[in-house]
């Protein structure tokens, strides 16, 4: 079964929604995500391939397919064998998910965890979240705050393991 942009959303607009309590400009965020991620399902034309690559005119970027999108910021980087990828955003801000192949997401996430150190995130003592399949862990660097979820996405009838990873990135 393929990919589903919805089941990113379902992951991401929690992850805008935590973030944007009580923080104007992330609540700006948050409506511009779910914007967004309605963009990303209603343009995606079915081709192989289901890359969408759309700009509106906020400046705002909406990407995703088999390759990383050229918009999505370098310091949100992606594990090797990363497929499926998801950009929403624009001034440096925005949601930025792929999958995985496999279902060990607690190691994965380990290995993001690390890539995001490297590439300059510091961990972050404002939350963090594990429940059944799923942890999330925030982060921060001089004017942004990131929250990194990762989870099992397997489908329930399918032997296709897969994990995903959403980063969402917001300016402080």
């Amino acid at each position: 079964m393929r990919f589903s942009y919805r089941r990113i959303t379902l992951i991401a607009i929690p992850a805008f929604l935590l973030l944007g309590a009580g923080c104007s400009s992330s609540q700006n965020i948050t409506a511009n995500g779910v914007e967004n991620a309605n963009k990303v399902e209603n343009a995606n034309d079915g081709s192989k391939d289901n890359a969408v690559n759309t700009k509106d005119d906020s400046g705002s970027s909406v990407g995703g397919g088999e390759d990383r999108p050229a918009s999505a910021p370098d310091d949100l980087p992606s594990l090797p064998g990363a497929r499926e990828f998801t950009w929403l955003g624009g001034a440096g801000s925005g949601m930025f998910a792929y999958e995985l192949a496999g279902n060990d997401y607690k190691k994965m996430c380990a290995s993001q965890i690390d890539l995001l150190l490297n590439a300059g995130w510091e961990k972050s003592n404002d939350y963090e979240v594990a429940v059944e399949k799923m942890m999330t862990e925030s982060f921060i660097k001089p004017g942004f705050s990131l929250s990194l979820t990762c989870s099992d996405s397997t489908d329930d009838n399918s032997n296709d393991y897969k994990t995903g990873i959403v980063l969402t990135k917001t300016n402080k």
